[in-house]
Parts: structure tokens; C-alpha cells; sequence
């Protein structure tokens, strides 16, 4: 199961339709998350290898990567609406060897992230930019110190 596929069952069925669904249809929801994570790794796979095939065995996504062999970047705007709870039981990223990316505007948000989800798979961008490489130290050592 993926965030991605949160993401765009949310702008599948706006906002509160969709909310509604979460606590009413959870098992409903699960299991389309399921479906479009399955039909959406699976396109993901068939056309990777249609690429290769043909010389091109690049990756690339609106993240800014690019990289040799597979790449996926999932995103999930609609995981600000979820509560810990909800969040916790639908986010399976770590299980599959995936990471998860959160751009944190504050350091204290990206130590929340580290605390709650733990390091593993987690890819946290602090921003805006430090001003000077202490800063960026003591950054770092708060996340690191959440996680232990």
C-alpha cells in the first residue's frame, strides 16, 4: 500500500467524501489503496522495462533525481489530513524498503517525524536552508537524538 495512492483517491473524490470514507469505509478504502498501489507498480514495472528494451534505463520523477535502474517518489499531500493513528496503520512504506520523503519547515517538525516513523526510510529536507553549518549540526543532532 502506498501514500501515493491515498493521494490521489482524495483528488479522485475531494476532500470530504473522502474523509467521510476513511472512518466509515476504512476496510474499502484499504483495499482500493491496494488495488491502484498493485496496477500502479505494476505500469511502473512495464514500462521500466519497455525503457531498457529500448536503451534507456534511466529513472527520473518530479523529484529531482535521476538515477540508474528503478525510481519512484511518492508523494502524499492528503497525509496532513490523517491523524497519528490513521497515518500509522496505512503508512507501510519501511515494510516495502521504501523511503519516505516529508519537507519540514522547522526542525522541531522534522524531529516529530523522526520520533513518530522512526529513522528507517525516512528522508527529511529541512527548509529553508541553515545559515551556517552549526546551525546544520545541531539540526542533525536533534533528529538523531529523537530516533534513539
Amino acid at each position: 500500500m502506498t501514500l501515493d495512492a491515498l493521494s490521489s483517491l482524495y483528488g479522485l473524490l475531494g476532500s470530504q467524501p473522502f474523509l467521510l470514507d476513511l472512518v466509515k469505509n476504512k476496510d474499502r478504502v484499504k483495499q482500493r489503496v491496494r488495488e491502484m498501489t498493485d496496477v500502479s507498480l505494476a505500469f511502473y514495472d512495464y514500462l521500466y522495462d519497455f525503457l531498457v528494451e529500448n536503451g534507456y534505463g534511466q529513472s527520473g520523477s518530479w523529484f529531482q533525481v535521476f538515477c540508474e535502474g528503478k525510481f519512484e517518489s511518492v508523494r502524499c499531500d492528503f497525509s496532513i489530513m490523517l491523524s497519528r493513528e490513521m497515518f500509522c496503520e496505512l503508512e507501510k512504506i519501511k515494510d516495502k524498503g521504501m523511503l519516505l520523503e516529508i519537507v519540514c519547515h522547522k526542525v522541531d517538525d522534522a524531529v516529530l517525524a523522526a520520533r513518530t516513523l522512526g529513522p528507517d526510510g525516512l528522508y527529511l529536507m529541512i527548509e529553508p536552508r541553515f545559515s551556517s553549518p552549526d546551525q546544520a549540526s545541531h539540526a542533525v543532532d536533534r533528529v538523531y537524538n529523537a530516533c534513539r
